[in-house]
Formats: C-alpha cells, structure tokens, sequence
C-alpha cells in the first residue's frame, strides 16, 4: 500500500528524541524530559510550498496530525523548523 499526500499535507516518519534541556539551556531530570516531535519527510502532496524535501528532517506541531500505520500525515502550516 502507497500513502500519497494530497493538497497541502506531508507524510512523515516520526522520529524519536528525548530532550534534556529547556529551549532556555535549563537541565531536566530524567522524569520530566519532553519529546521534541521531530520527523523525516517522506512526501508531499502536489499544492506544498515550503521549501522542504523529501528526506529533510523537520520539527512539526503534532496538534491535529494524523498517523497512518508508521507513518504521520500533517498540513504543511504545522511544520514549525527545518534540522539543518
């Protein structure tokens, strides 16, 4: 089965990271790290127009995202950085 994305959405693969710090360079205990939502892009749809590209890793807003099997369908609008 192909997963295509339509419009302005993108298909990513979630990647793991645990934190450590704060955006503010605080430490954090073990217990109250966060996940940072960060994923590989797999596909866009046809109407993107970001300037990102499959295999770019980007962090992304997983509020109103979609995961299909292993992978996360989001709009193109809740993709907050790109990891350079």
């Amino acid at each position: 089965m192909a997963i295509i994305p339509l419009n302005k959405k993108v298909l990513l693969k979630p990647l793991i990271s645990k934190e450590k710090k704060t955006s503010g360079g605080i430490l954090l205990a073990e217990e109250h790290s966060y996940e940072v939502p960060r994923g590989e892009v797999v596909s866009l749809g046809d109407k993107v127009e970001l300037k990102i590209s499959e295999g770019d890793i980007v962090i992304f807003n997983s509020m109103g995202s979609e995961k299909v099997e292993d992978f996360i369908i989001l709009d193109e609008n809740k993709i907050i950085a790109l990891v350079r």
